[in-house]
């Protein structure tokens, strides 16, 4: 796997060195917890908050481009998702704070590239802990391997879920919660436990923003520790393939319901 950690805001290539290296160690344990193959290129790039946000709004917009023409969409339809992407473009400039990192697909929906922002790494107190770092890289290289392994379906990226056929399944769940899962089970075997990143020391700017923020915001946190949840119980259960199944068949994934009951889902699948 090629690493390739580039620093677009020309203020950190210490920092970007130290994430090279971070990634070459963290990948092969990611790998052998997921059961998912590491992508041909690792990418992850520093920007500004305003590129950030500049990425954010594109991978937005090029997802609406794409459920635009490829799906039926009635006039209403396209209104909505229109509205998501106004909705993106007045919230993103106010939250970039609350993101160490994001991971966005290029070219394609297979390749991806993870977003850091070395602003919030100081005000979410990453920057002074290892164990922050470790935990943040192999988090978004699981997100990397998940978009690969999904082999382009757009069922994992639609706003369209209704008439892409996953209204009503745990889509958040499954991508956050897989994620947090595999950097739980990595800084347990870097440090001798999971890191919590609530053990963190935010500065005033990231709580007062993080206090302020929306029901997407919560949604998404919920969602990563009840996912996180779901994913833990179904390895017990029924090993990792069982998990990998979803990212070529996001059919499979459990509806909100399941989430709570993991064995439930597990019979379902599995008869």
């Amino acid at each position: 796997m090629k690493i390739n950690v580039s620093d677009d805001t020309g203020f950190h290539e210490e920092l970007a060195d130290e994430i090279a290296d971070l990634v070459d160690s963290v990948a092969p344990r990611v790998a052998k917890t997921t059961g998912l193959s590491l992508p041909p290129e690792a990418i992850f790039q520093l920007v500004t908050p305003e590129e950030w946000v500049r990425h954010g709004i594109d991978f937005v917009q090029r997802t609406i481009d794409r459920d635009i023409a490829e799906l039926n969409l009635s006039g209403d339809t396209v209104r909505t998702l229109l509205g998501h992407l106004q909705a993106s473009r007045e919230t993103l400039p106010h939250v970039w704070v609350l993101y160490p990192a994001t991971t966005i697909p290029i070219r394609g929906l297979e390749d991806a590239i993870s977003l850091i922002v070395p602003q919030v790494w100081e005000y979410a107190g990453v920057l002074r802990d290892s164990r922050a770092k470790a935990q943040v890289v192999a988090h978004e290289l699981a997100h990397q391997m998940q978009l690969a392994a999904s082999g382009a379906d757009p069922r994992w990226l639609t706003l369209a879920r209704r008439q892409r056929g996953i209204e009503g399944l745990a889509v958040v769940h499954i991508w956050e919660g897989h994620a947090r899962w595999v950097d739980q089970q990595v800084t347990a075997e870097l440090f001798g436990r999971p890191f919590d990143d609530a053990e963190l020391t935010r500065s005033r700017s990231y709580s007062e923003v993080e206090a302020a923020a929306g029901h997407a915001h919560r949604f998404t946190r919920d969602a990563t520790r009840d996912g996180c949840a779901f994913v833990r119980q179904v390895v017990h259960l029924a090993g990792i393939e069982a998990i990998n199944r979803m990212w070529k068949d996001p059919s499979l994934l459990p509806t909100l319901d399941e989430i709570a009951t993991p064995e439930s889902w597990v019979k379902r699948v599995e008869t």
